[in-house]
């Protein structure tokens, strides 16, 4: 198969002479099928405007920074205070953990 290249598009010729592309069918004339594909470089526009786009990382910044703040909060309040230390307290204190890590983790991406 011949590739070519023209004004920004690639031009494939295939066949081998066949007839209809069945193989041991010989046809009279040479033929050439030309396959082109057309590359399309013109740039992707953002589907936002910019105040949209300033909108969007305030609200997700404020949304990671009260969680964090939140999860902190609750772990504090948990080692501080030795009443609420009974056992099913620390299941709501390891999902605080993990929730925070979470937090972090998305914030440093």
């Amino acid at each position: 198969m011949d590739q070519t290249v023209v004004n920004g598009s690639i031009a494939a010729a295939v066949g081998n002479g066949t007839a209809g592309g069945i193989p041991g069918l010989e046809s009279d004339t040479n033929w050439t099928t030309a396959v082109v594909a057309h590359v399309d470089l013109t740039p992707v526009l953002s589907p936002f405007e910019s105040w949209q786009k300033v909108l969007i990382v305030l609200v997700i910044g404020i949304c990671m920074v009260l969680t964090i703040t939140g999860n902190i909060l609750v772990l504090v309040s948990f080692i501080v205070d030795r009443t609420i230390r009974q056992p099913s307290n620390y299941f709501i204190a390891s999902l605080a953990a993990t929730d925070m890590l979470i937090g972090k983790a998305i914030v440093i991406m």
